[in-house]
C-alpha cells in the first residue's frame, strides 16, 4: 500500500494499512468475504448462513486484542468445490497464534482453527465464534444431536441471559435456509448481542459459567472446528434490505414509503472537563448543542472547583447541563452540595456508585432527598451498556429520568459490526421504554467507545474519567462521522427526549485541541450540517438497509449503505465529506409535503474495499 493510500485509509476509516483489504472467495455454491477480522457474509446460493465466523481472544479484563488475519487463496478464480483457503494470525500482545482453513464439501462448509500457545497466559476467552442473524421471535432454536434435539423459542425481546448453552450442535433458521452448526473442541453458548448494540446473536466458547481465568499453556495446539450445513426451508421470508445493491443517492427517496417520521430530538455533547477558550466554544457552538453532559467524580477532592468550571462551559455553550455522578462509598453527603452548585444549569443527574454500571435504589433515594427543591432530577439507568440494565430489569422507584448508554464498538470494531449495529436500537429502546414505565427516556452517551468499563474484574477497570472520554481509533475518521449520522437517524424515530451523540473535545470530541487550537473532525461538519437542517419532521430511513439517515420536505442528511458498509460514489481522491444529489419527487410519509429538493445531502467517503 502506498503512503497516500495508507493515509486515506486512516482518514476515511480510522484503520491501519491493509486492514480493510477484502478477498471475495467462492467454492461450489458457497461465497464469503475474507477480511482481516474473519470470514464474513458466509452464504450458500446467495442466502447468508452466518454473518461472520472468526476466532476470538479476550484478555482477563474482557478486552479484545486484535488478531489480524492473512489468507493463502487457491490460484485463479476457480469455484471448484473442495478448494481450501488457509489463514493465519497472531494475537496482538499475547504469545498466541491462530491458524486454520476453510473448505467446502457440497452443502457443508468446514472451518478449522488451531490455537498455538508459545508461553503460559491467562485469558477470559479463546475460541471460535459464529454470528447469527437473529431469528424471528418464536422461531425454533434447537440444540443436541439428531433425533435428540431440544428446542427453545427465539426470544421476542432482547434476552438478558444466554439463549442456549452447553451445546456442540445448533440448528436455527437463517435467510432462506435452515442452518446447522456443528462445533468441536469445546462446549458453546449463544447470546443476544443486541445487549451491546450489535445486531446479531453470537455462539462462543466456553460458556460464561465456566471457571475463569482460562489458563493456557504450551503444548499441542488446541483444535476447534465449525461446520456449517444447510437445508431448504419450507418458507423463506426474505431478509434482504430495501433498495437495490446498485442504488445511487438520487434513488433513496423511493425508500421513504412507509418510513417513520420523526422530529429530531435535541443533541447533547459530553465534555471531558476543563476550560475552553472563546474561539473553541464558537466553533463547537456551530453544532447547536442543546446541553452539555458532564462527569462529576465525587471521589476527587477538587470536585467542586472542577464542576463549577465545567458548568460554566455548559452554560456558555448550551445553557443547560446533564450530569453523570460517580459516587464512592461514604461520599453521598456531597450530593447536597452538588445540587446547590448545579441548580439553574443542570436539570438531571444520573447517579452511580463507583465501579457500578447501574443505579442502586439506595443512591437514588439519597439523591431524591438531596435534590429536593434544586430543580435537578434523579436520573437512573446504565452508563456502560444496555446489557447491565437488561439484567437488572428495573430502575429505582426514585428515578425521574431513565438513561442508557450505547457504544457502537462495544464488542468488535470491524466495519461490519459497526455499520450493522444501529439495527439493534429499536429492540433496545423498546426494552428501555418498558423498564422506564413512562419516565423520560435519555439516550447517551452514544458513540463508538463505551463511557464506562463495565466487565473487567474489580480493580482492573479503566479509571472513571479515562473511560468517560472514550477514545476510539475510528472516531475522527469520515466513517466515524457517517456512523454518528446513521445512529442518530435510527434513534430519532424511537422518540427519546434527548440524545447525547458526541463530545466537545478529547476522545469523543467533534474536534481536537492541537497546540492550543481547535481542529474539527468530519463529525463537526456532519453535526453542523444537521443543525442547519432544522428540527424536521423527517422520514427516518431504517438502518440495516442500503440507506440510513433523514429526509425532510426540503432537505436531508443521509448515510448511504452498500453491501460492504455505508458508501456513496466518491471522487478519485476519495476525500469528500459531502456529496450532493437531486431527489426525485416522493411523498414524505404522513405529510402533504413532497420531497422535491433542493438537494439531498449525503455524508460520504471513498471505499472500494481495496485500500
Amino acid at each position: 500500500m502506498s503512503p497516500d493510500a495508507a493515509r486515506d485509509a486512516a482518514a476515511a476509516w480510522g484503520e491501519s494499512p491493509g486492514e480493510g483489504t477484502v478477498h471475495a472467495f467462492a467454492s461450489g455454491d458457497w461465497t464469503m468475504l475474507l477480511t482481516g477480522h474473519g470470514l464474513e457474509d458466509v452464504a450458500y446460493r446467495g442466502d447468508v448462513v452466518a454473518p461472520r465466523v472468526f476466532f476470538s481472544v479476550r484478555d482477563e479484563s474482557w478486552r479484545s486484542p486484535e488478531i489480524p488475519i492473512s489468507y493463502d487463496l487457491p490460484a485463479g478464480p476457480s469455484k471448484t468445490p473442495g478448494d481450501a483457503v488457509t489463514f493465519a494470525g497472531r494475537v496482538a500482545g499475547h504469545p498466541l497464534t491462530v491458524n486454520g482453513s476453510a473448505q467446502v464439501a457440497g452443502r457443508a462448509l468446514r472451518i478449522a482453527f488451531e490455537l498455538d500457545v508459545e508461553s503460559a497466559v491467562d485469558v477470559a476467552r479463546a475460541g471460535p465464534c459464529v454470528l447469527h442473524t437473529p431469528p424471528a421471535p418464536g422461531a425454533p432454536v434447537a440444540t443436541g444431536p439428531p433425533g435428540a434435539e431440544t428446542s427453545v423459542a427465539a426470544p421476542s425481546r432482547v434476552s438478558a441471559r444466554p439463549v442456549v448453552s452447553g451445546f456442540r450442535r445448533l440448528r436455527l433458521p437463517a435467510d432462506g435456509v435452515a442452518v446447522t452448526v456443528e462445533l468441536d473442541g469445546a462446549l458453546f453458548e449463544m447470546e443476544d448481542q443486541r445487549n451491546w448494540g450489535d445486531a446479531t446473536f453470537k455462539s462462543y466458547c466456553p460458556p460464561l459459567s465456566a471457571e475463569r481465568p482460562l489458563r493456557l499453556a504450551p503444548g499441542p495446539p488446541a483444535a476447534f472446528t465449525v461446520t456449517l450445513s444447510t437445508e431448504d426451508r419450507a418458507t423463506a421470508p426474505s431478509r434482504n434490505p430495501p433498495g437495490d445493491a446498485g442504488a445511487q443517492v438520487g434513488d433513496v427517496a423511493d425508500l421513504c414509503a412507509g418510513a417513520p417520521v420523526a422530529t429530531l430530538p435535541p443533541i447533547g455533547l459530553t465534555h471531558p472537563g476543563g476550560e475552553l477558550d472563546d474561539k473553541t466554544l464558537a466553533r463547537i457552538a456551530e453544532i447547536g448543542p442543546a446541553y452539555v453532559h458532564l462527569l462529576v467524580d465525587l471521589g476527587d477532592e477538587e470536585w467542586t472547583d472542577r464542576l463549577r468550571r465545567d458548568l460554566e462551559v455548559a452554560r456558555r455553550l448550551a445553557g443547560h447541563a446533564v450530569l453523570t455522578v460517580d459516587c464512592p462509598p461514604g461520599r453521598e453527603a456531597r450530593l447536597h452540595a452538588l445540587a446547590s452548585i448545579s441548580s439553574g444549569v443542570a436539570d438531571t443527574a444520573f447517579l452511580f456508585a463507583s465501579d457500578e454500571p447501574v443505579t442502586s435504589d439506595r443512591l437514588a433515594d439519597t439523591a431524591r432527598h438531596a435534590f429536593e427543591g434544586s430543580g435537578v432530577r434523579v436520573g437512573a439507568g446504565t452508563r456502560g451498556h444496555f446489557a447491565s440494565l437488561n439484567i437488572a430489569g428495573r430502575v429505582p422507584d426514585a428515578a425521574e429520568v431513565v438513561g442508557v448508554a450505547l457504544a457502537g464498538a462495544a464488542h468488535d470494531d470491524d466495519r461490519r459490526a459497526i455499520t450493522t449495529g444501529p439495527a439493534s436500537y429499536a429492540a433496545i429502546v423498546a426494552e428501555v421504554r418498558r423498564i422506564a414505565a413512562g419516565r423520560d427516556l435519555y439516550l447517551g452517551p452514544v458513540g463508538l467507545a463505551p463511557t464506562f468499563d463495565s466487565w473487567p474484574p474489580r480493580g482492573a477497570a479503566l479509571p472513571v474519567r479515562a473511560a468517560w472520554d472514550g477514545p476510539h481509533r475510528r472516531h475522527s475518521s469520515r466513517f466515524g462521522a457517517t456512523w454518528a449520522v446513521a445512529a442518530y437517524a435510527a434513534l430519532a424515530a424511537l422518540g427519546p427526549a434527548r440524545v447525547c451523540l458526541a463530545g466537545t473535545v478529547g476522545g469523543r470530541g467533534v474536534g481536537s485541541m492541537v497546540d492550543g487550537r481547535f481542529h474539527p473532525h468530519p463529525l463537526h461538519a456532519a453535526l453542523a450540517r444537521l443543525a442547519a437542517l432544522g428540527p424536521g419532521p423527517y422520514a427516518t430511513l431504517p438502518p440495516g438497509g442500503y440507506v440510513a439517515g433523514l429526509i425532510g420536505a426540503q432537505d436531508g442528511l443521509v448515510a448511504v449503505m452498500g453491501e460492504d458498509g455505508w458508501r456513496v460514489p466518491s471522487t478519485s481522491a476519495g476525500r469528500p465529506v459531502v456529496a450532493r444529489a437531486v431527489l426525485r419527487p416522493a411523498a414524505l410519509p404522513g405529510r402533504d409535503a413532497v420531497v422535491t429538493g433542493p438537494d439531498l445531502v449525503a455524508l460520504s467517503w471513498g471505499d472500494d474495499r481495496s485500500v
